[in-house]
């Protein structure tokens, strides 16, 4: 059932369970990638895990803490999109301490809103696209004059 038909048909939802129970292997994607991130922090002196051409970019670190926040968030929102942008937000603050630029309040509720903005014209974008879809499918089909036998 696409977006439009369950704005107009009430169904029941699904237990949580049968719910998040679908999206477990995204739990064990994270757990596992989660588990790499804590191996190389415990491993790992910053030194090693220094990128040559990115200083104080830590790109192993930053690939695996992407990761994790990506799978983990994917779970407890049940939207892979919605979990892309967790991991990118958080992402960005990680980034921001490695490159030791202190937070403020200014800058947190900047980053939020940025990532709010980006939320609702994703959201706006994939309601009207998929409401176009929706249009265009229960449309009855015609047949063109330059199809008809003669």
């Amino acid at each position: 059932m696409n977006a439009p038909d369950r704005l107009f048909h009430s169904t029941t939802p699904d237990p949580w369970w049968q719910t998040y129970g679908r999206y477990l292997p995204l739990l064990g994607l994270g757990a596992l990638s989660l588990s790499f991130t804590f191996y190389i922090l415990t491993q790992f002196s910053p030194a090693e895990l220094e990128t040559p051409f990115l200083p104080q970019v830590y790109l192993p670190l930053q690939v695996m803490t992407f990761l994790s926040l990506f799978f983990l968030g994917s779970f407890l929102t049940l939207n892979t999109r919605r979990g892309y942008l967790l991991a990118a937000f958080f992402q960005t603050l990680i980034f921001l301490r490695l490159q030791q630029i202190s937070f403020s309040r200014e800058l947190v509720i900047g980053l939020i809103g940025i990532f709010g903005i980006i939320e609702l014209l994703l959201t706006i974008l994939l309601f009207i696209l998929s409401h176009a879809n929706f249009r265009q499918k229960s449309q009855p089909h015609h047949r063109s004059r330059h199809s008809q036998s003669v």
